[in-house]
């Protein structure tokens, strides 16, 4: 069971950087077709229609309250400055993924790079209200990432992409572990030192790639669940690399594949039928 800690030391804030499965209203002032700030969504969500996608709240929001953190607020708010930084901040954007054209389709989003970008923005403010703390509170906090999905879904599995004419599955995989380990490296060079990482779920057995599969309605698509499994493998393999080589970091690899896998080959002992 999660605690409070984190390696025996109490985490004082979280940073949140991902998609829709994270993002809590980041695209809502934004143009574009990837939001969810209207109803139902948020119906059963104490703070009602907020951008969350979902009825509830998100993995972030629970794994929050778990570390004894309040909701960490987007960054893309006007309220969020301030005192209300200090226990974090969250830049998830919905259709957003580890390259920078990845969902472009629906409109404007930020891009793990401009996810990253915008935490600079923070970290300057977090610099001024801190000073010379700032260094021993970011690596205390902990820095919260699940992305990629899209860089599949909304990108090379696109009907019309012209990704697969130019990357087999294997080199796509390994150019988003390379544009994904840099990103990484520069949240820690900007004093990140604690980081759960998320792997892509079984992308295969989601409403959009059954629908698009042409195959039976009941039936996750087995290609697509290579992909993220490929991708998968190379990501946990990546992450071991970045323990053993920057000095006083922990990554974390969070194995999300495993965990809705389990769910949807034993739904009825979740409650669902």
């Amino acid at each position: 069971m999660l605690s409070s800690t984190v390696d025996g030391a109490r985490v004082p804030a979280m940073f949140v950087f991902g998609d829709s499965l994270l993002d809590p209203g980041n695209n809502n002032h934004l143009v574009t077709l990837a939001k969810a700030d209207y109803a139902p969504n948020g119906i059963d969500f104490a703070g009602g229609v907020t951008g969350r996608f979902c009825n509830g709240g998100t993995v972030a929001d629970h794994l929050g309250t778990l570390l004894g953190l309040p909701l960490i607020p987007p960054f893309n708010n006007p309220n969020t400055t301030g005192s209300r930084i200090l226990q974090g901040v969250n830049f998830a954007s919905a259709a957003s993924g580890i390259l920078s054209d990845t969902g472009r389709l629906y409109g404007n989003l930020f891009s793990m790079d401009d996810q990253i970008a915008n935490f600079n923005i923070t970290l300057q403010q977090l610099n001024t209200r801190l000073g010379d703390g700032a260094e021993s509170f970011l690596a205390k906090s902990l820095f919260f990432l699940n992305t990629g999905s899209n860089d599949y879904v909304n990108n090379y599995l696109l009907p019309f992409s012209d990704k697969p004419k130019k990357y087999t599955p294997e080199v796509f995989s390994d150019l988003l572990i390379r544009n994904y380990n840099k990103q990484l490296m520069n949240l820690y060079d900007l004093g990140g030192r604690r980081f759960l990482v998320a792997s892509l779920g079984p992308l295969g057995c989601i409403p959009n790639q059954i629908g698009n599969s042409g195959g039976s309605s009941d039936s996750c698509v087995s290609q697509t669940n290579h992909l993220a499994a490929q991708f998968n493998t190379k990501l946990r393999t990546m992450l071991d690399e970045l323990n053993g080589s920057l000095q006083g970091s922990y990554f974390l690899y969070w194995d999300a594949y495993a965990s809705a896998t389990e769910i949807i080959d034993n739904y009825a002992d979740y409650g669902t039928n």
